[in-house]
C-alpha cells in the first residue's frame, strides 16, 4: 500500500486520512518508577521487551536482562 492510498487531498485536507497510532499501554510499565520513556526504563535502557510491554510477562518477577530491577509502582503514571 502506498502513502497516497490514505491521502485526502481531494477533500482539501493537507494531512493523511489515517494518522499513526500511538502504542496502547497494556502492561504495567506506564505505572513504574523505573520507566524513562515510552519503551525504555532503568532495567531495559535499550528497550523494554515486548513480552513485558504487552503484559504477557508480569515484571514483578525477574526477567532475563533486567539487572535485578523489577516493577515498582509509581505515584505518577507516564503516558508518553
Amino acid at each position: 500500500m502506498e502513502e497516497d492510498d490514505f491521502s485526502n487531498e481531494d477533500e482539501g485536507l493537507d494531512r493523511p486520512l489515517a494518522e499513526p497510532m500511538r502504542p496502547v499501554l497494556v502492561g504495567i510499565c506506564h505505572m513504574c518508577v523505573h520507566r524513562t520513556s515510552i519503551r525504555n526504563c532503568t532495567a531495559f535502557p535499550q528497550g523494554i521487551p515486548n513480552e513485558i510491554l504487552k503484559g504477557d510477562f508480569n515484571h514483578t518477577e525477574s526477567f532475563p536482562g533486567d539487572h535485578g530491577i523489577t516493577f515498582k509502582k509509581s505515584d505518577v503514571i507516564i503516558t508518553d
